[in-house]
């Protein structure tokens, strides 16, 4: 039997990255994925709930998430492995490898932690932008909808652009946080 592509893993991924080890449960990144894209392939949320689950159950088998909790009110964490696999791949390079370590008297990883949680929604406004300026393109009829949608999306890609100025000065500046 072959599956179909669906597309979840590297946005699955992306996510992970970005909960900063903070526990997450199947329907929270369900919900994310909801927000994030839609549907996508899938015909409704349930169908996306199983994908979202089978990709997590994998990667509790593979050693990338640690489980807590009993069957419902399970949560799950990212583990060393998950950030040493994604380096391994090439989706994380050194230089963007931000994965919680143990805390350093400065913040530092901390703040690279943040630097990269906000790169990560800097992009995602981007695309969002991106794809308001396309769909207004493709269908000039919505152009009325999409315009305050896009100028919501451009004010928080700006935020974001502020944010991610301001922490790589704050690392630049360097230990003396």
């Amino acid at each position: 039997m072959k599956t179909k592509k669906h597309g979840l893993t590297p946005l699955l991924n992306q996510l992970m990255i970005s909960k900063e080890s903070k526990p997450f449960s199947i329907l929270s990144m369900r919900d994310d994925v909801l927000y994030e894209q839609g549907l996508g392939t899938c015909k409704s949320e349930s169908e996306l709930r199983g994908i979202v689950y089978r990709r997590i159950t994998w990667m509790l088998a593979k050693g990338f998430l640690k489980k807590k909790g009993k069957r419902g009110d399970s949560l799950y964490t990212t583990t060393n492995a998950f950030f040493e696999y994604l380096s391994s791949e090439g989706v994380l390079t050194k230089k963007d490898k931000t994965q919680p370590e143990l805390a350093d008297e400065s913040g530092t990883n901390e703040l690279k932690t943040r630097l990269y949680t906000y790169q990560i929604e800097m992009h995602a406004c981007t695309g969002e932008c991106n794809e308001y300026l396309a769909l207004s393109q493709e269908f000039p009829h919505l152009r009325d909808r999409l315009q305050p949608m896009f100028e919501r999306a451009k004010v928080r890609s700006s935020e974001l652009i502020g944010h991610v100025a301001a922490i790589n000065k704050l690392i630049i500046a360097g230990p003396e946080l």
